[in-house]
């Protein structure tokens, strides 16, 4: 039936076909996202991660290199520390994290680079836990180590007088 209005004919929308019987299961689809599903293992996220920062947020690739390097070694940690062939992020807490710092430290890790691959590893798992992968952030409330902190230089009383010598001469 074509509906008028003025000199225009409109088409209805075309009917579903009527099903008989009971409605069909839904069709359980895998995540069409890039390495999610059930078969997913925590590099599938890193990976989409990393695709997130190259690509939504625009970062330099040499940022992206380094968060890649700096999650990398997290994996490897944990792997070890987990101690099980297959591991999800859901599984990794506050406790596995500190741990984490204190392999870091034992490789001779600056506190400084420990500081920042804690960074990547807080942004990355705020990122999991704002898609939903993790039900909770265990790095959220994780404080940074500190940096090494030096005393300030001193100058011996020849480094004064040398000192005191040079503004004369450019003040005569």
């Amino acid at each position: 039936m074509t509906a008028r209005r003025g000199s225009d004919a409109v088409e209805p929308p075309a009917e579903a076909p009527v099903r008989a019987g009971p409605d069909p299961e839904p069709d359980l689809e895998p995540d069409p996202r890039p390495g999610r599903g059930p078969d997913s293992g925590p590099r599938a996220a890193v990976d989409d991660y990393l695709r997130h920062l190259a690509d939504e947020r625009q970062l330099a690739a040499n940022t992206v290199t380094a968060y890649r390097r700096d999650l990398a070694d997290l994996i490897e940690f944990l792997d070890d520390f987990t101690g099980v062939e297959q591991w999800g992020w859901a599984d990794i807490d506050r406790r596995a994290l500190r741990s984490f710092l204190g392999w870091l430290s034992r490789r001779g890790i600056s506190r400084r680079s420990s500081a920042r691959k804690l960074s990547a590893v807080r942004s990355f798992l705020r990122f999991l836990h704002l898609e939903a992968e993790i039900d909770a952030n265990p790095a959220r409330t994780l404080r940074a180590p500190r940096g090494d902190r030096s005393l300030p230089g001193h100058l011996t009383p020849a480094d004064v007088r040398r000192l005191f010598d040079a503004a004369e001469l450019r003040a005569a």
